[in-house]
């Protein structure tokens, strides 16, 4: 049985939600400046929780639509999307007539969604992980399914059931980004493992649109991506630039020690782009993780994570090095909560048409998760508009942990984040500053 709507209430920052669009400060020019943050048009308080009828839910990909409707993904026991309203409603023009359609190989092994994209012509992209899809002994696979615009499966991507399964090293793969690129091709980033101990490869896969590996990219669709000697690596996040260059970003380190930043970009071939930071990388020696990147108009790439345990958002010129007119030395670390969170991370990050960032995520105290979002001007100083003094901290008062996975921008200027509270999904909207 599905359960839309509110189960448990959130305080999110009652005066913020107050003073939205009633409040003006007033820039440094001495411009007007509307208040933004969570849109209390959306379900009174700016989150929105949909129960899927599972025992463990969470939202984990977010792409806009050009109507205002959004594509949400994540799992409920399979590779699970639905289809958002602008309204916040579930769409029952998509899937099984209730706004939700389900990927899975076999009832009995689960499945997981990581990412979402969705094409041109309104297909919608999944890329996860599956359990035993290829066969017995893989492990989790590597998962990418294609729905079409109703949510009904593509059979002309894959092996006729829309789905497409991939055991890339005899190992635990999963893909944890995808992207579209202008031909048509899907991206996919993520990482592979052994069954046993914990070093893993950075991994690129790139489909052609029918779902078979492009046989031009790589080693026949697959890049491992080599971050050097002894060092173990993931990719969180990628962006196809209008190039067809790809840029991705992850963490990397030793087994057995922390980790450590990563941003890289691949030619169209899968080869290394040796113009860009040191022969394609960027390997930073701070402690931390980039979960996301995006590129902005302009060429600069905008990375999103955590570094020393605080959120993070760093920007780079074109060709890697840092941007040093963003923020302190090209990053911008923020104390989501100073009075007690031990840590927090950015998941994910979008870029404004005017150039201002949003980052979401979370904040720990002890075991116990928060939503958070920050908001940056283009230079990486704090939105002071946004929320309080550019932040905005959501907690659960019935203790449930919550955290944000995604974002997206609505045509509108809004935007939409995606994750989970307690053991379901969960959409937070907030409204532009303008």
């Amino acid at each position: 049985m599905l359960l839309l709507g509110r189960r448990r209430s959130l305080s999110l920052i009652a005066l913020t939600a107050a003073l939205i669009g009633l409040l003006v400060l007033v820039g440094p020019a001495g411009s007007a400046l509307a208040q933004c943050g969570p849109d209390p048009a959306f379900d009174s308080d700016g989150v929105l929780v949909t129960d899927l009828g599972t025992s463990d839910e969470l939202a984990r990909g977010v792409t806009a639509l050009p109507d205002g409707a959004a594509i949400v993904a994540g799992e409920a026991r399979y590779m699970t999307a639905a289809r958002y309203l602008p309204d916040g409603t579930l769409d029952p023009a998509f899937g099984g007539g209730d706004g939700i359609a389900q990927v899975s190989h076999d009832p009995i092994f689960s499945s997981a969604d990581y990412d979402v994209a969705v094409q041109p012509d309104g297909k919608v992209v999944l890329a996860g992980n599956a359990a035993f899809a290829v066969s017995g002994s893989s492990g989790f696979d590597i998962a990418v399914a294609r729905l079409n615009p109703d949510g009904t499966r593509d059979a002309s991507f894959g092996g006729g059931d829309g789905a497409v399964y991939l055991d890339l090293q005899g190992r635990h793969d999963w893909a944890a980004a995808v992207a579209v690129d202008s031909a048509g091709r899907i991206v996919v980033a993520g990482h592979s493992e052994p069954f046993e101990g914990n070093a893993s490869d950075a991994v690129v896969v790139r489909l052609l649109p029918d779902g078979s590996l492009d046989p031009s990219f790589g080693n026949q669709g697959i890049v491992v991506v080599d971050l050097g000697a002894k060092n173990q690596g993931v990719a969180h996040g990628l962006a196809v630039q209008a190039d067809g260059a790809i840029v991705v970003a992850g963490s990397y380190g030793r087994v057995g020690s922390g980790v450590n930043p990563w941003l890289g970009r691949l030619l169209g071939d899968g080869s290394r782009d040796r113009r860009f930071g040191r022969k394609g990388l960027v390997l930073s020696s701070v402690g931390g993780t980039w979960y996301d990147v995006t590129v902005q108009p302009d060429g600069r790439i905008v990375t999103a994570g955590e570094v020393l345990a605080e959120l993070t958002v760093a920007r780079y010129l074109p060709n890697g090095k840092t941007d040093d007119s963003f923020g302190a030395g090209g990053m911008t670390r923020v104390q989501v909560d100073p009075s007690g969170f031990l840590s927090s991370r950015a998941s994910a990050v979008a870029i404004h048409a005017d150039g201002t960032i949003l980052a979401v995520g979370a904040a720990w105290a002890t075991n116990l998760s928060d939503m958070a979002a920050v908001a940056l001007l283009a230079d990486g100083t704090l939105d002071a508009r946004f929320g309080t003094g550019g932040v905005v901290h959501q907690h659960d008062p019935a203790g449930f942990n919550s955290a944000l996975q995604d974002v997206a921008l609505l045509p509108n200027g809004s935007a939409l984040a995606a994750g989970y509270l307690g053991f379901d999904w969960a959409l937070a909207r907030y409204t532009p500053c303008v």
